[in-house]
């Protein structure tokens, strides 16, 4: 029998909290074996938009002076704009955890949201499908489960990727279980799903697939009241833009400049080949902006990656980025309209190049690029003009040995993972309600949703599928735990029967 005077709950949270202790080490396993957080050379550029923000806001001693404050400048392009493509949220969480604790601080706040978030998950499933569930066990084992996946890559990686699955875990807390949150309960997994989504643009399109799968598995498998839990991840989803609209106001207003993206749509379409075929047929068209890059491609095969007609300068591979800026910006604007159209003319081939590299993305599963080798530390001090302190000392700047069998072993874990999650929600006899069921069907849409967005919007990486795979192992632990606390309280309810 459990002792419930002072010395039994003295125990009792020693007992949690060294639970949650063991998810934190875990999750930060990276950051002691690079000594130091992971990176990508885009650290770099988002450092630099934070401190531009700082010093735009006065949140930096002596903004005009302070080291950096020439990215403020360098923020606005020559012709008055500014490229919206990252997230000023995730800028500013990186800069202001840089300018208070320092960035090694980062890894370990985006741990406990990561646990955070799993906790949330598991005390109302606890409440509601398993009682006298141990919540600090169940959390700290699915958190383990993750880490033996890529989990610990991400919360260690100066990136807005772990967001990801945090995201996916609050929306599908929400798909099955809105209406029985607690009010702080509910305030949390808004808020994580509110932050996350706003962390990267493809966040947003994940959120936002999310939505009907929650309303399709709802109606489906009969959830209570799963309406209230299908408008709040529309919530989350129109966040985003809210996000995207204040940001953009604020530089109007604040930096006087306009803002601007990269025209992502029409690189991609371009390389999948419909938006090519599109150019080939349509130019010269003095009403379509993108026939400019019809001309500075000119068919070279080299010229044809998304990643070189958006960023590449030099002669044998660049197009759009060696244009004049206000021509950039034109084609940037027209990039809505440009898929649109490439849509109506080629929908098969839209449709084919969207599924091909879905299933790409989802077969992409390497931590190779959260590791900071090609010598990013050199390429995030071009971005920021100097290498914090933190970073100077990585030793994982080379792919090592071992990263292959690693790739492996996660590949090998997914696919049991995701073969365990099938015969947990899908075999006769299996002991959970149809609200789990439902929870990891979400959690797998959030990950096929993932693959949509990243790569066919953008183009299919490991870093975009590893950051949410390690969701597969983390959610079967989670529910075969659960699963076995309802098979116990079944029998010992049959034997009182």
């Amino acid at each position: 029998m459990r002792s419930t005077g002072p010395a039994g709950r003295a125990a009792g949270w020693l007992a949690a909290w060294g639970w949650y202790g063991l998810a934190g080490l875990a999750c930060l396993a990276l950051l002691a074996i690079n000594d130091g957080p992971l990176f990508y050379f885009d650290t770099g550029g988002y450092l630099a938009q934070g401190r531009s923000m700082f010093n735009v806001l006065g949140l930096l001693p002596g903004s005009s002076t302070a080291p950096g404050a020439a990215e403020t400048a360098h923020a606005i392009s020559a012709d008055g704009t500014v490229v919206a493509s990252r997230s000023a949220t995730y800028a500013l969480f990186l800069m202001g955890l840089y300018q208070t604790l320092g960035l090694g601080a980062v890894p370990m706040v985006q741990s406990a949201l990561l646990i955070l978030s799993v906790y949330l998950a598991v005390r109302v499933i606890a409440r509601l499908h398993a009682p006298g569930l141990d919540v600090p066990r169940t959390t700290a084992l699915a958190v383990l489960a993750g880490c033996l996946g890529a989990a610990p890559f991400y919360t260690a990686y100066l990136m807005p990727d772990i967001f990801a699955p945090v995201l996916i875990l609050s929306a599908a807390l929400l798909a099955v279980a809105a209406p029985a949150l607690r009010g702080w309960e509910l305030l949390l997994t808004l808020g994580l799903g509110i932050f996350a989504v706003t962390t990267h643009p493809s966040h947003a399109g994940i959120a936002t697939l999310m939505v009907p799968a929650a309303a399709v598995l709802g109606a489906l498998f009969r959830i209570r009241r799963f309406w209230i839990g299908v408008a709040l991840i529309a919530l989350i989803a129109l966040a985003a833009a809210a996000e995207r609209a204040a940001f953009s106001l604020t530089v109007k207003s604040v930096a006087r400049a306009d803002v601007t993206y990269k025209p992502f749509l029409t690189a991609r379409l371009i390389e999948d080949g419909p938006g090519w075929a599109y150019l080939t047929e349509t130019c010269p068209d003095p009403g379509l902006e993108s026939c400019a890059l019809r001309e500075a491609i000119d068919g070279q095969p080299q010229r044809m990656y998304a990643s070189d007609i958006l960023y590449s300068t030099d002669e044998a591979h660049g197009s759009l980025a060696r244009m004049p800026l206000e021509q950039q910006k034109r084609i940037a604007a027209e990039q809505a309209r440009f898929a649109e159209l490439v849509v109506k003319s080629h929908p098969f081939g839209v449709a084919a190049a969207v599924l091909r590299n879905s299933a790409r993305q989802l077969v992409h599963i390497s931590v190779a690029m959260t590791l900071p080798v090609d010598e990013m530390g050199a390429r995030v001090a071009a971005l920021t003009g100097y290498l914090p302190a933190a970073l100077a000392h990585a030793r994982l700047t080379e792919i090592p040995a071992w990263l292959g069998w690693l790739d492996a072993a996660h590949g090998a874990l997914y696919l049991a993972s995701a073969a365990a999650l099938a015969a947990l929600t899908a075999l006769p006899g299996s002991a959970l309600p149809a609200a789990l069921r439902v929870l990891a069907l979400m959690v797998v849409a959030g990950i096929v949703a993932n693959a949509g967005i990243c790569g066919a919007l953008s183009q299919p990486a490991d870093r975009y599928g590893a950051r949410v795979l390690f969701l597969l192992p983390l959610t079967a632990a989670l529910l075969w735990i659960v699963s076995r606390r309802r098979r116990v309280v079944d029998a010992f309810g049959s034997r009182e029967g």
